[in-house]
C-alpha cells in the first residue's frame, strides 16, 4: 500500500530519521495528517481495519501516490526495498 511508503518518508524505520518534512503554509496538509485514522475495533471487523478510513485522505493520497510511482511500493519483507529494486535511504 502506499501509506506504507508514506510512513518510510516520515520517518525511516532504520534510522527514524525524516525525509518528507511539511512546510508550515501547507495547512490543510497537516490538518489531514492529524486527523488521519484507522477503524476501531469495535467499527470494524479485522480485515477493514487495514484499512485507513476514507477521510482527511486527499493529500495524502496525492502524496502516496506520486512516491509509489516514483520509489515504487514499500516492502517490509524485503529491508525496504521496493517492488522496483530501490533501498530507500
Amino acid at each position: 500500500m502506499g501509506i506504507e511508503r508514506m510512513k518510510t518518508f516520515l520517518r525511516q524505520p532504520n534510522t527514524g530519521l525524516r525525509k518528507l518534512l511539511v512546510h508550515d503554509r501547507c495547512t490543510n496538509l497537516k490538518m489531514e495528517l492529524m486527523n488521519y485514522r484507522y477503524p476501531k475495533a469495535a467499527q470494524a471487523d479485522q480485515s477493514a481495519r487495514k484499512l485507513p478510513i476514507d477521510n482527511f485522505n486527499h493529500l495524502i493520497k496525492a502524496i502516496t501516490y506520486f512516491l509509489v510511482e516514483k520509489y515504487g511500493i514499500y516492502d517490509k519483507g524485503a529491508g525496504g526495498h521496493s517492488k522496483k529494486g530501490r533501498l530507500i535511504k
